[in-house]
């Protein structure tokens, strides 16, 4: 297995990893796990601190490779012309604002071919466009290069949910085989933002996301993981209540972006979603979900894979649901 350090970042909060991660299939292990939540110190102060965190991590400044999640980035999936390597570069660095609406200037630009396929006999290409806000990127790299990091890779949430859930989609396929991959929806829940991704066939289909303030939350229920379990309906009633209170902007918004996914599949939607993120492990929010939306809701990942830790990793129950994007990263091969 490989060895190597990850981390996530959203706003002040940061989640790093040293992981082990098997070759040929989604195995993880993780051998420490760490979050850290910049203060509201004066820029210096905050570089400072972070240092010297990651200091006493002992995170390695020139390993680390990222993982980011913010407001505002845009993805188009475009279908293209067979091309060379050296065309597609050449196509998607002097005409990409062909497939974007907003001043491409105030974006940085990437992109991936996710497949290739065959349409109307032609081969074409399936590329993944993605536009990260520079007012996003800017003074967080130049955060980063104060502190001394040279990150080796940096990836969008978006692109590693993606890629964990469509290894993981391809898995089951090898162990039932004949079956098409489900086409999925995967929630990413934090508590200053939500972001939804679609799979079709286990494939990037459509991405958006929502800002949302989740710090308010209803009380934590300890005992009773199920709704239909709890013996009284008055409580029942009222923890269903308070949680659709809370989520109701991101049901709301899910339901509309499963209706765009359900008019361009001639009446099918999606077969079941998908919950992670900070606030995923919430008591009774996958009940919410499934109910309100009467698709298959699930907490963590498919089949219900999970990563294993080594005994210094501290993690409360369910805890390991909330890190998808982390470790879509650790399963990046290049």
């Amino acid at each position: 297995m490989k060895k190597k350090w990850v981390a996530f970042v959203r706003g002040n909060r940061w989640v790093v990893a040293k992981v082990k991660v098997a070759q040929r299939k989604p195995a993880l292990n993780i051998l420490s796990l760490n979050e850290y939540v910049e203060g509201a110190e004066s820029p210096v102060s905050k570089v400072l601190q972070l240092r010297t965190w990651l200091k006493k991590k002992k995170v390695p400044l020139k390993k680390l490779e990222f993982t980011l999640s913010c407001q505002g980035v845009i993805t188009r999936m475009i279908t293209l012309p067979l091309l060379s390597a050296k065309d597609l570069e050449k196509l998607l660095t002097e005409q990409v604002a062909q497939y974007f609406t907003v001043n491409i200037e105030d974006y940085l630009v990437d992109y991936r071919v996710v497949e290739q396929v065959e349409e109307e006999g032609q081969k074409r290409l399936k590329v993944l466009v993605t536009a990260l806000p520079k007012y996003h990127w800017e003074p967080m790299w130049s955060m980063w290069q104060e502190v001394g990091l040279e990150p080796k890779v940096v990836d969008l949430a978006s692109d590693c949910l993606a890629r964990l859930y469509g290894r993981l989609s391809r898995q089951i396929l090898k162990k039932d085989s004949g079956e098409l991959l489900k086409d999925l929806a995967i929630v990413d829940i934090n508590s200053d933002g939500v972001e939804f991704l679609l799979l079709e066939h286990g494939v990037f289909f459509l991405y958006s996301d929502l800002e949302t303030d989740l710090a308010d939350l209803p009380p934590k229920q300890e005992e009773n993981p199920d709704l239909e379990t709890l013996q009284d309906s008055e409580q029942a009633e009222r923890v269903h209540l308070e949680l659709t209170q809370t989520f109701s902007s991101v049901l709301r918004t899910l339901a509309e972006f499963l209706s765009f996914f359900a008019m361009r599949h001639f009446g099918k939607n999606v077969d079941e979603i998908y919950l992670t993120g900070e606030l995923a492990p919430l008591p009774y929010l996958a009940e919410l979900f499934e109910t309100e939306l009467g698709i298959p809701t699930h907490l963590g990942f498919i089949d219900e894979w999970k990563p294993s830790h080594s005994s210094g990793v501290k993690l409360a129950e369910n805890d390991w649901v909330k890190y998808g994007s982390l470790y879509g990263l650790a399963l990046r091969e290049d």
